[in-house]
This record gives structure tokens, C-alpha cells and sequence, in this order.
């Protein structure tokens, strides 16, 4: 699955910034990984789906992130298995 966000909230658990339990909402539907990342890093990366709500619950799968120029967007693709 490659996706169009259209509506986004994220979910951060920190004030601080990025940090480990954040979350990525689509339109009310959570999708949830986890990834190993190095902060300010322009690297991709490869998360692990872990589950997620609505439509999503039970999904296992990887998510993979294109970080774009500049660093604050990025490109999400989606490999879910129901």
C-alpha cells in the first residue's frame, strides 16, 4: 500500500520531541510500528508493523520511510498483510 495522507495527527509522548511511543493517526485508524532510528538522520528506514485500529487491526507488515529533502517530509510506504 502506498499512501496519499490526507489527514495526519501525530501523537508524540514527549514534549521534547521524537521519541519512542509516538504515533502516526490516519483519519481517526492507527497503523502501529516499531523502527530504530537515528534522530536527524536522512537515511531510509524500515519499521515494523506491529498492529493497529479500525480497518487496521491484526495488520502485520514493514513500513519504509523516505525522508525528502530538508528532512520535515518524508515518503511512507506501507507493506500490509492482513
Amino acid at each position: 500500500m502506498v499512501a496519499i495522507v490526507t489527514e495526519l495527527s501525530l501523537v508524540p509522548v514527549s514534549s521534547t520531541g521524537p521519541s519512542l511511543g509516538d504515533e502516526i493517526v490516519f483519519a481517526e485508524k492507527q497503523i502501529t510500528a516499531q523502527a530504530l532510528i537515528t534522530l536527524g538522520s536522512l537515511a531510509p528506514y524500515a519499521g515494523a508493523i506491529t498492529g493497529g485500529t479500525g480497518k487496521y487491526e491484526g495488520v502485520k507488515g514493514e513500513v519504509r520511510v523516505r525522508t525528502l529533502t530538508g528532512g520535515t517530509k518524508g515518503i511512507l510506504t506501507f507493506d500490509l498483510q492482513h
